[in-house]
C-alpha cells in the first residue's frame, strides 16, 4: 500500500519557496502589492505595506482607473514573492500609467530593475507593457528614461531605452533579438542601465539593455551558477532550450546624464493595445545589483526544504522496514 505524503510536511516544503522578499542593503525600491484590498483602484491609494522606497500614495497618468488591487499574485518559481499583484483592465486597451514617488537615495553607478509581467489579453502591434524611471511621479512619457519593456508596439520584442522618451523606445538600437510574448505566461523582465549620474560621452556611454525570461530559463540559469550579468550577456537568445534568455535588445546614449534620485518617478506604463487588454503585473524591483531585482530564496528557506525533504525520506524508509517485518 502506498504511504502517503504527510500534509503537514509537505506544506512546510511548500513554505520554503515561498517566503516573502527581505530587506536587502542595496535594494532601492519594491512593490509587491500586499496591503491593498482586492478589487479597489490603486491610484490615490497609500503605497501597499510590502512597498520599499516609495511614498506617499500611488499616482496615475491618463487611464489610470484601470489598475486595481488583485489578490492573485503572480509567481515564479523559487523566486520570493509577496502576496496580490496589481491588474490593468481596459475594454479599448487605453495607454495608462501607475506611478510611484521614489523616495531613496539618489543613484550613481548601475540600476536594475525587474518585474513580473503576465498578458491575459490584448497583445497587438500596438500594445506595450514595461516600467519606467521618470524625472517625477507623474511627469509624462517623454521626459522618461531607463525604460524596460517586456511587450512593445514593434516586431521587437522587448523594448529598452536610456535617455529616450516613451515614443522612441521601440527604436532602440542595437535589437538583438525579435519575438512575440504567449498570452497567460508569467515572464520575468530584467533592465540593466550603466553610467547612471555621470556625464555621458562616446567613450562613457550609458548602455540600457533589457531581458525577458521565461520560468524554465530562471529555472536553468540558478541551477548553473545563478543569474548574473555575464550568464545574461552570454547566453543564447531562443524562446526555449538551455542557457538562453527568451529576448534581448539594447540601447545607447553618448550625451546628457540621467540618474534615480530622490522624489523621481518609478511608473508602469501599459496600454495602446487598441482592443480589450488585461494586464498582471508584480514584484517591481529596482536596485544597485543584479542580486536586489533577480532575487534567490533565502539560505534558510532552502535549509527548511532540505530538512523537509530529508524527513520524507526518512519517512519513507522507516514504513518500509515496518512492511517486511
Amino acid at each position: 500500500m502506498k504511504n502517503l505524503i504527510p500534509q503537514f510536511i509537505l506544506a512546510a516544503v511548500l513554505a520554503g519557496f515561498s517566503s516573502t522578499p527581505s530587506a536587502h542593503a542595496t535594494l532601492l525600491a519594491y512593490e509587491g502589492f500586499t496591503g491593498y484590498t482586492a478589487g479597489q483602484q490603486l491610484a490615490g491609494k497609500a503605497v501597499g505595506s510590502s512597498a520599499y522606497g516609495v511614498s506617499g500614495t500611488v499616482g496615475g497618468i491618463g487611464q489610470s482607473n484601470d489598475y486595481y488591487a488583485s489578490s492573485n499574485g503572480l509567481t515564479f518559481g523559487s523566486m520570493p514573492v509577496s502576496a496580490g499583484s496589481a491588474l490593468y483592465t481596459d475594454n479599448s486597451g487605453v495607454a495608462a500609467g501607475l506611478t510611484y514617488n521614489y523616495s531613496g537615495a539618489s543613484v550613481t553607478g548601475t540600476v536594475y530593475t525587474s518585474f513580473l509581467l503576465n498578458i491575459s489579453s490584448g497583445i497587438t502591434t500596438a500594445s506595450s507593457s514595461g516600467l519606467r524611471i521618470n524625472t517625477s511621479q507623474n511627469a509624462s512619457g517623454s521626459t522618461a528614461f531607463f525604460q524596460s519593456y517586456g511587450d512593445t508596439s514593434s516586431s521587437t520584442v522587448p523594448g529598452n531605452a536610456y535617455g529616450l522618451n516613451a515614443s522612441q523606445v521601440n527604436s532602440s538600437s542595437p535589437a538583438t533579438t525579435a519575438g512575440s510574448l504567449s498570452l497567460n505566461t508569467t515572464y520575468l523582465v530584467v533592465g540593466i542601465f550603466t553610467n547612471t549620474g555621470t556625464s555621458l560621452s562616446a567613450g562613457n556611454a550609458g548602455i540600457g539593455t533589457t531581458y525577458v525570461l521565461t520560468l524554465d530559463q530562471y529555472i536553468y540559469f540558478n541551477a548553473h551558477g545563478g543569474i548574473t550579468t555575464s550568464a545574461l550577456a552570454g547566453a543564447t537568445v531562443g524562446a526555449s532550450g538551455n542557457n538562453t534568455v527568451y529576448s534581448a535588445v539594447s540601447s545607447s546614449v553618448t550625451s546628457g546624464a540621467y540618474t534615480l534620485q530622490t522624489g523621481g518617478g518609478i511608473q508602469f506604463a501599459i496600454g495602446n493595445a487598441q482592443v480589450s487588454q488585461t494586464v498582471y503585473f508584480d514584484e517591481m524591483r529596482v536596485g544597485t545589483s543584479l542580486s536586489d531585482v533577480v532575487p534567490v530564496p533565502e539560505p534558510s528557506s532552502v535549509a527548511l526544504v532540505l530538512g523537509g525533504l530529508s524527513l520524507l525520506v526518512l519517512r519513507r524508509a522507516s514504513a518500509g522496514r515496518r512492511t517486511f517485518r
